[in-house]
């Protein structure tokens, strides 16, 4: 099976179906199931784009943010998210060519599963198929098992995100 690794918070926008586009620099042939992973690591504090607020970061969690000398607002995402983790796998129907350079990957049906460690790569990479197990059950649920694996380590702030997707 086909596999992407990406950072987080971006990961799990894609296994709750919040992120349908990922952008890349680079064009894809590919089209079919694709293993979403999520990184061995988050870049730190990832910055914080204004498209994304709301819906990655609920407003409960703006006490964990904090601006730079540039002026910049972040939000460390460490214990909040999966690291170096498999988590779904979605359908990747269509790849165009955006306006002003780089294509969109069109990303449909995320499926959760069981999460499964996995080394990324650069750029598509192959896995074996029989590691990829599905989880019967949704977002939700894969949530509480991150929780009880250890794969998040704030119960606290793990259950903000499940109540404010819930309210979504």
């Amino acid at each position: 099976m086909k596999a992407l690794s990406i950072y987080a918070p971006y990961v799990d926008a894609i296994a709750r179906g919040a992120k349908r586009e990922e952008y890349r620099s680079w064009a894809t042939k590919h089209r079919g199931d694709l293993l979403i992973c999520a990184a061995a690591r988050t870049s730190g504090d990832i910055w914080q784009a204004p498209e994304l607020d709301g819906r990655i970061a609920p407003d409960r969690l703006r006490a964990y943010e904090h601006e730079d000398d540039a002026g910049w607002w972040h939000l460390d995402w460490r214990g909040l998210y999966v690291c170096g983790h498999a988590v779904c796998v979605v359908a990747l129907t269509d790849c165009v060519a955006r306006d002003g350079g780089g294509y969109a990957w069109r990303l449909d049906d995320a499926r959760m599963i069981h999460p499964v460690p996995v080394k990324g790569a650069q750029r598509l990479f192959d896995v074996e198929d029989g590691i990829v197990a599905m989880l019967d059950g949704d977002y939700d649920d894969a949530r509480r098992i991150w929780l009880d694996m250890g794969l998040v380590s704030n119960k606290e702030r793990s259950s903000e995100i499940v109540d404010s997707h819930k309210a979504s």
